[in-house]
């Protein structure tokens, strides 16, 4: 397309539209990255209640609930093995 003068018309603003969307997206990855990586290290520790605190402050509150759940569910599961195991030594003992 010309502008009348022989020239391209060019759409700048359709391009740095385009760029700003470009560099949403990879910041977009980025932080999503940088909350698995705190989640990741969180779980495998065993800190159930920081990856669920790192989910709540990036905005991801259906994972952080998740996680609190899941936490809780373990927590009550080692202590009823615990339980568990305190009755089976006092019975057997």
């Amino acid at each position: 397309m010309s502008s009348g003068f022989g020239l391209p018309a060019i759409d700048f603003l359709g391009g740095l539209s385009q760029i700003g969307r470009t560099l949403a997206l990879g910041s977009e990855q980025q932080r999503k990255r940088d909350l698995a990586q705190a989640l990741g290290t969180s779980l495998q520790s065993g800190d159930y209640a920081g990856a669920a605190k790192a989910a709540f402050e990036a905005g991801e509150a259906d994972t952080g609930l998740g996680i609190l759940k899941y936490g809780l569910t373990a927590d009550q599961q080692k202590r009823a093995t615990a339980a568990s195991d305190w009755w089976n030594k006092g019975v057997s003992g």
